[in-house]
């Protein structure tokens, strides 16, 4: 958490649409996820007070499978809520919506921006979000459904590693007009599959 918060300090007051953290991949939770992936159905949770976190606890202890092989489970557990609170002091908002979805379609894989205010992105499982930096993108080609004329320097990319934390700011986030471009990388097996964890500020 203290690693999050101290790179994150920055950006707060910056102009920047996006933000990487790279983190230490946890070998327990990434063994766990693998092992549970078949069995793990997507989950939805609002948080709009402070104890909602203890819910959100109690919530996704049910709803993720039990190998019954150790804390693995519950160590994911934390770390999602970890997130949780490290994107309520970035974002200074208390109602927060997070997603964990298993990502098995290639429905996202147009570069594109959101109409949010932030959104934190964690990939545990599969590759991670693609994100361009705004001197490498022709906004006009934008949603017209072509990616080779939205980036214009295909080398810019930047892709998210596991456990990588992605902060993006939506088009909504005080009245800017850019949002963060980025995209889900197209999945190159009908089965693969990525495990996304996604906040939205609310």
């Amino acid at each position: 958490m203290l690693q999050l918060v101290e790179e994150a300090s920055r950006f707060v007051d910056s102009e920047e649409n996006s933000l990487s953290i790279k983190r230490d991949k946890s070998h327990k939770i990434k063994a766990y996820l693998e092992k549970a992936l078949p069995k793990i159905k997507s989950f939805d949770f609002s948080i709009k007070h402070p104890d909602d976190i203890g819910a959100m606890r109690s919530a996704a202890d049910k709803v993720l499978p039990d190998l019954g092989e150790g804390p693995e489970k519950a160590l994911f557990v934390e770390d999602m809520i970890d997130l949780c609170k490290f994107f309520q002091k970035l974002t200074d908002s208390n109602t927060l919506n997070l997603r964990l979805q298993v990502v098995s379609d290639n429905m996202c894989r147009l570069f594109h921006e959101d109409n949010i205010n932030q959104r934190l992105l964690c990939t545990y499982l599969g590759p991670g979000t693609e994100l361009i930096k705004e001197p490498f993108v022709n906004r006009k080609r934008l949603g017209k459904g072509n990616n080779r004329r939205v980036v214009l320097d295909w080398d810019q990319i930047q892709k998210a590693e596991n456990f990588e934390v992605v902060v993006l700011r939506g088009r909504l986030f005080k009245g800017r007009k850019k949002g963060a471009i980025h995209r889900s990388p197209p999945l190159k097996s009908p089965a693969d599959r990525r495990l996304l964890l996604k906040i939205d500020e609310f």
